[in-house]
């Protein structure tokens, strides 16, 4: 979807969200205070990625904070930045109501020289997964005063993979269950895999 955004400003803004979107996660790999048996996993979107205007590759995985949590990642003509869903593998959620492993990636790519300002990222805690807790936009640096005019052109890409892909290595799996032995001999081993491939961790002295 190729959005063409015209704004003229009647009065101060102090806060402008450019190309928002929300998204939802209760519980992962990396936020286990929600997770059952039943379902390991429940978000929307796993990770924030972004691609900044130097080229250099975020990746932030996604929480849910005990208390409300904001993070402003500053940049200067973003080059694209989205909420993923990147873990696809049914058996992280193992949900045949809310199909989790098929929600939708959101990835905005800017048409136009948006600037400075930050994307920022607002995550909010949550106690279910009915409530969008997660939410995402640019933010211009320069306050926007009556009388400006601003346009931000963008495209929208829904899908199940970016349109781009980043050189970060990429991790899937649920070392929590995966090391649920471990964890209560406390020692052996501990699998996770990454693009593909099992990388054997041997936890030798400690607990995991």
């Amino acid at each position: 979807m190729d959005v063409e955004n015209h704004l003229y400003a009647r009065k101060d803004i102090k806060q402008l969200g450019i190309a928002p979107m929300t998204s939802m996660f209760s519980c992962g790999n990396n936020e286990r205070r929600y997770a059952t048996p039943i379902h390991p996993q429940i978000h929307d979107s796993d990770r924030l990625a972004m691609w900044r205007g130097n080229g250099e590759w975020i990746c932030r995985p996604l929480n849910n904070p005990q208390k409300l949590q904001f993070n402003a990642y500053m940049d200067d003509n973003p080059k694209g930045f989205g909420l993923l869903q990147l873990d696809r593998d049914f058996s992280h959620y193992q949900d045949v109501m809310g199909w989790y492993n098929k929600r939708p990636s959101l990835w905005v790519e800017p048409r136009s020289k948006w600037g400075k300002g930050a994307v920022n990222l607002m995550e909010i805690p949550t106690t279910g997964e009915t409530l969008d807790n997660v939410v995402c936009f640019w933010q211009p640096e320069k306050a926007i005063k009556a009388g400006d005019t601003l346009a931000f052109n963008y495209r929208l890409y829904w899908s199940a993979q970016p349109p781009v892909q980043s050189p970060l290595a990429r991790g899937h799996g649920d070392p929590y269950r995966d090391g649920r032995l471990s964890r209560r001999l406390g020692t052996g081993p501990n699998i996770t895999r990454i693009n593909g491939r099992a990388v054997l961790l041997l936890i030798l002295s400690a607990a995991i």
